[in-house]
């Protein structure tokens, strides 16, 4: 072996030496990685932890994790993940989770505006904001608030359903904004449903009084205890109802109302987060009532079934009714 074939063999050496050690050095930090994604997943009993590219944009959905069927909340660039449904509360600097099965405290960043609860199909989250309004958040609903209030007013945002207890201060004017209307308060308790996909949107007023204006605001309208605002197609009505009627969801009831089979199974299948469906024969029958929800949604499709007659099939995780 000449000089310069020693020369070639000695820098191939070096170079195979220098690539085992990058992957050595690869294979010890994907280790310690994987190490504190397992002290994340084992220590939260239930809690996931994920990272954002950018900070929360304002927008109704953006943000959020589709097909999850955890509870999620957003603060600054993190997103936090929760298999269970799940109450939160702000004190201070940070937001408090507690559920059955955990307890968590998650520091906010105070110069990052707002952050946001997101209950997927089968869910439901409440949440307590730092002036000590309450929010009950129903399955399928994203709803975004701040950290804190600045001392003039009071603005949050809701795509889906919500009841709100909203704290008194007619110095700081409460305002829900949705995609289409919003709700303006100082101190009441009322029911926003603004699902995106659903045509009917409505308030019911159980307590104060309460002005809802059209984001185009050519329409406004002032409301009293146990009215109801029913908007659809750009045609806005106010009826007298009793209000415990459609804030009944929070107690596990349904208020069912000259409705069709097939958009009451719309209605179970997003509080169950199952796919509930009925043959196209039945689709069409009405129903009125207050239909008991069961913790199993099985249990209630049984209810249902029995009162009308019919009979229902489960399979593959999805639920059909028919004659």
């Amino acid at each position: 072996m000449d000089s310069r074939e020693a020369e070639e063999l000695l820098a191939r050496i070096k170079r195979q030496y220098a690539e085992r050690r990058h992957r050595r050095t690869l294979l010890r930090r994907w280790i310690s990685a994987a190490a504190v994604v397992i002290v994340v997943l084992v220590g939260g009993a239930g809690l996931y932890l994920t990272r954002l590219n950018t900070p929360l944009p304002l927008t109704s959905m953006a943000g959020l994790l589709p097909g999850s069927p955890d509870v999620q909340l957003i603060v600054g660039t993190q997103r936090y993940l929760f298999a269970r449904n799940t109450d939160f509360s702000i004190s201070g600097n940070t937001i408090i989770a507690r559920s059955a099965q955990q307890s968590k405290t998650i520091e906010m960043d105070p110069r990052l505006a707002m952050n946001r609860v997101y209950a997927p199909r089968g869910r439901k989250s409440n949440l307590v904001l730092a002036d000590g309004t309450t929010v009950n958040i129903n399955s399928e609903s994203s709803f975004t608030f701040p950290s804190s209030f600045p001392d003039v007013r009071r603005d949050v945002s809701l795509a889906g359903e919500a009841f709100f207890k909203v704290a008194k201060n007619a110095a700081k004017p409460f305002t829900v904004s949705t995609a289409s209307f919003n709700v303006q308060v100082t101190g009441t308790q009322f029911n926003v449903n603004a699902y995106t996909a659903d045509k009917v949107k409505t308030v019911v007023l159980a307590e104060g009084g309460v002005r809802i204006t059209s984001k185009d605001l050519r329409r406004t309208v002032n409301m009293k205890p146990d009215e109801l605002l029913t908007m659809q197609v750009g045609e806005w009505s106010i009826s007298h109802v009793s209000a415990q009627d459609y804030t009944c969801w929070k107690d596990g009831y349904m208020l069912l109302q000259d409705m069709t089979l097939s958009e009451v199974l719309h209605h179970l299948s997003r509080h169950y987060g199952t796919n509930i469906s009925c043959s196209s024969k039945i689709e069409r029958l009405k129903c009125s009532g207050k239909l008991m929800l069961f913790d199993n949604e099985e249990s209630t499709v049984a209810s249902l079934a029995t009162i009308f007659n019919l009979k229902y099939t489960k399979k593959q995780g999805k639920i059909i009714i028919y004659m």
